[in-house]
């Protein structure tokens, strides 16, 4: 039973995770130049016309254009040289686009008597279990938020109808995990 939960907590916390993805920041640019970095002038190379690819990925920031896309003439074009220096400089710093990451809290060891104890180290384990299960089931908290930025999204018209219907199947998924948890185990619903 707790593993099913564990498998199912994981599940839907990746949906859950990837529309909060979708709707929580604006779409970033690509090009913007990085501290330190020479760009090369547009004038120095023509601007030829590319045809614009279809997103390939469901986690894409906003659709693809389906017409030709021309290159504008203040789009810095990189040399090799400063391509090399740019990911030199994303791997030290990091992309400056990607979102921040949560603190966690080092996991508390277990103590000598937990360790000689079969039974408390037994309860140890299902303690450490049942904080991996809230920390995924803490989504929860925040059904509102997300409910509200997809609504948004629609209103905007910055999703498509598939990804807003998505989106809410996530969020429905989300909320019958929490019944059910109510139900069935609410200790593992954040306090």
């Amino acid at each position: 039973m707790t593993r099913w939960l564990l498998l199912a907590l994981g599940c839907v916390s990746g949906g859950v995770a990837a529309a909060w993805l979708l709707f929580s920041a604006p779409p970033a640019t690509l090009n913007q130049p990085v501290a330190g970095v020479a760009t090369q002038p547009a004038s120095a190379t023509p601007a030829k016309p590319e045809l614009a690819k279809p997103a390939s990925d469901a986690f894409s920031v906003s659709p693809a254009p389906e017409r030709p896309v021309e290159q504008e003439a203040n789009e810095p074009t990189l040399s090799p040289a400063e391509a090399i220096t740019l990911m030199q400089v994303m791997a030290e710093q990091g992309d400056p686009r990607s979102p921040a990451l949560l603190k966690t809290t080092p996991r508390r060891l277990p103590t000598a008597e937990q360790l000689a104890d079969g039974e408390q180290y037994s309860a140890y384990e299902q303690e450490q279990l049942n904080d991996l299960l809230r920390s995924y089931t803490g989504i929860v908290n925040d059904i509102p938020e997300i409910k509200e930025r997809i609504d948004q999204a629609e209103q905007l018209g910055e999703r498509t109808p598939d990804e807003i219907s998505e989106a809410r199947a996530a969020v429905g998924q989300l909320e019958a995990m929490q019944t059910r948890l109510q139900q069935e185990n609410p200790a593992l619903l954040p306090q």
